[in-house]
């Protein structure tokens, strides 16, 4: 938390409320209780983190084929696409 305070500023009010509750939850919880809970928010995250970073992706190759069609006339998405699968 102290990590995202300093780069990130203050917390939006849906990540305070989630802290609350998460706080809130964690003291009604038992132990084994409150280890499921942290796992299904690890792995939300986890999710988040994947969903960005292909969508990073995904658009990082549109920005350069867009960039290939701007400086080459003879560009071609099929062919870029059939070169990827191996059949150019």
């Amino acid at each position: 938390m102290a990590l995202y305070n300093r780069f990130c500023g203050e917390l939006p009010k849906q990540d305070a409320q989630a802290e609350a509750l998460r706080c809130e939850l964690g003291e009604t919880l038992s132990p084994e209780q409150r280890k499921k809970l942290l796992k299904i928010i690890d792995l939300g995250i986890e999710l988040c983190d994947d969903t960005a970073f292909a969508s990073f992706v995904i658009g990082f190759r549109v920005a350069s084929g867009i960039a290939a069609e701007l400086r080459d006339e003879r560009y071609s998405y099929i062919d870029e696409q059939e070169q990827r699968a191996g059949k150019g």
